[in-house]
């Protein structure tokens, strides 16, 4: 059952992130996510289990905008301006500091992953291009999902435009290897 939202929920979500700036989240506990968010041990667990609970509310978050986001994104046009799209999409989220968890349950890299394999399942025939290339099936889609949250990723960290415009280029060139069969 999903919990509303309230403003100690939002404390205690902003607190585990100032946290995870300078600590693992394996060192940080609910009483310095409470310290923190300055709320009560009781006020915390009636928003959260634990604090993976907020891990997980927040991965479901960014997987849902992520998911909705690609059925209205990719079509075999242009794969490149709709992952670009897509990076906008991401910016106003977490994306960057929960890609690199992985705790419990929470692998939000393993997730976009296992999205954007959905989503190009429903527009790219991966046998096509492993028989193209001579490949194997799996090499081809993980190849493709691979290239795609690198890229997502790396635009999200890269400020500087001439870089951001090279790996727009080869992303573009290495997407024609897949969409041209």
């Amino acid at each position: 059952m999903k919990k509303k939202p309230t403003k100690s929920t939002e404390s205690a979500k902003l607190a585990l992130f100032e946290l995870l700036k300078v600590h693992s989240f394996s060192q940080i506990t609910v009483n310095d996510i409470c310290k923190e968010a300055e709320i009560g041990r009781s006020t915390f667990y009636k928003s959260f289990y634990d604090k993976y609970d907020i891990l997980e509310a927040e991965n479901q978050d960014i997987c849902q905008k992520i998911k909705s986001s690609l059925a209205d994104l990719m079509t075999m046009a242009n794969i490149t301006t709709h992952l670009q799209e897509l990076v906008e999409i991401v910016k106003s989220t977490r994306f960057l500091q929960m890609i690199e968890i992985e705790e419990g349950t929470v692998n939000l890299r393993k997730q976009i992953l296992s999205l954007l394999e959905d989503q190009y399942i429903q527009y790219y025939n991966y046998k096509d291009i492993a028989i193209k290339w001579s490949i194997s099936y799996d090499f081809a889609k993980e190849l493709f999902c691979s290239a795609a949250l690198a890229f997502i990723e790396t635009s999200l960290n890269e400020s500087d435009p001439v870089i951001l415009e090279q790996n727009q280029f080869f992303l573009e060139k290495i997407m024609k290897q897949f969409t041209h069969v």
